[in-house]
């Protein structure tokens, strides 16, 4: 379905990273990549995309080098987090301290 996927930077790619703990059934497009083209946004993926979903139960995983550009750190799941909000290009160097095992907190 898709050829090539133009990024934010004007490089053109055959493939993308997805949000490997959101379930492809339940969202769109720009809800499951990264970087996702304009023309897909509010897009519902195609039936037939499938890919290994972090489970919901699994230990907590954290994650970098996607650069997130988000204005202010998030946690994405609660057992996924991201540790890489574009540092080097002006974006925040991110910490988390945890309270538990079930609770993330988000130091800046």
């Amino acid at each position: 379905m898709y050829d090539i996927i133009g990024d934010i930077h004007g490089h053109f790619r055959t493939s993308n990273r997805i949000k490997w703990w959101k379930h492809p059934r339940e969202h769109t497009h720009d809800a499951v990549l990264f970087n996702c083209p304009v023309v897909l946004y509010n897009q519902p993926l195609p039936p037939d995309i499938t890919f290994n979903v972090y489970p919901a139960d699994a230990p907590p995983v954290f994650f970098g080098h996607y650069w997130l550009e988000d204005k202010m750190p998030a946690i994405q799941s609660h057992n996924v987090i991201c540790l890489d909000y574009s540092v080097a290009k002006g974006g925040r160097l991110v910490g988390y301290r945890i309270g538990n095992r079930e609770q993330f907190c988000i130091q800046l």
